[in-house]
């Protein structure tokens, strides 16, 4: 309800990806529709856009973070059309996405388990975090990265902090 509120009363623009069309995606600005197992993919592949349109956070990561460089360096082979080829997302709705995500005051990634639960799990995941790093959406009101719970125990702790935070590695 606080994802449609914001919508519908707050002027937030909404990014649904998922290859199901669920309800939150009436709501959407975007929403793409990746294959099923394609997440990183496409994660880096709006990480590749974010990097060579140069509309990343760059004091941020210059402070922040460790290891950008070899992020830069995976997520190189990472083009709009690359992702399309893997993923079946349109290279054009990919760039409107990572351009909406990178050049917003807030952002604020929310993902359930549906993202978590199979083999790429745990790179879903740190890619998130990559993508939230490199735009500087971590540590601020209305940011971060936000897994919901039935339960804070139900996967161990969903907490993540970012005071001094490091790219965790990622590869397709």
């Amino acid at each position: 309800m606080y994802i449609k509120r914001a919508v519908r009363h707050r002027s937030a623009q909404l990014i649904v990806i998922d290859p199901r069309e669920i309800g939150l995606c009436k709501y959407a600005a975007l929403w793409l529709r990746q294959k099923p197992g394609s997440d990183v993919a496409v994660i880096n592949g709006l990480m590749n856009i974010i990097l060579q349109e140069n509309i990343h956070a760059k004091e941020f990561v210059e402070t922040r973070t460790e290891g950008f460089e070899e992020v830069r360096k995976i997520v190189g082979k990472y083009t709009p059309e690359y992702v399309e080829k893997i993923s079946g997302v349109p290279a054009d709705q990919l760039r409107a996405a990572a351009r909406l995500y990178a050049t917003a005051n807030k952002s604020s990634i929310v993902y359930a388990m549906g993202i978590t639960q199979h083999k790429t799990g745990t790179d879903n995941v740190k890619s998130l975090a990559n993508l939230a790093m490199l735009c500087g959406k971590v540590g601020i009101e209305s940011g971060g990265i936000n897994p919901l719970r039935a339960r804070t125990t139900s996967r161990g702790p969903a907490t993540w902090a970012a005071c001094r935070t490091s790219f965790p590695l990622t590869r397709w």
